[in-house]
């Protein structure tokens, strides 16, 4: 089954001049049936000048999630995803498992 992944955004930092976004601070969750996971973390988004300014009260939680996005870079957006998918996988097959010691008493 294909984990569905949902990306959201907490909070973005702008500078005081034009409040263009310069930070995103994004979560990243997957579900699996019962099982899911996520993954927070911080992107700084850099522009290219020839890029069209989208003014802070016209930002949109799509056109941010597409700037952290691209600001990652493909190869890290898999990642996250991978490691997501990974730690749903761990939840249903754990690698490992905390038993008690053998020499204390069993309750």
């Amino acid at each position: 089954m294909s984990i569905p992944y949902t990306w959201s955004v907490s909070q973005m930092v702008c500078l005081p001049e034009n409040q263009q976004v310069v930070t995103v601070f994004y979560t990243v969750s997957g579900t699996d049936g019962q099982k899911t996971a996520e993954r927070s973390n911080v992107v700084g988004v850099a522009f290219d000048p020839n890029d069209t300014f989208v003014p802070y009260a016209q930002v949109t939680p799509e056109i941010a999630i597409g700037w952290a996005k691209a600001n990652l870079g493909a190869d890290a957006v898999s990642s996250v995803e991978n490691d997501i998918a990974q730690d749903i996988a761990n939840q249903a097959a754990p690698p490992v498992v905390v038993l008690p010691l053998p020499w204390a008493p069993q309750t």
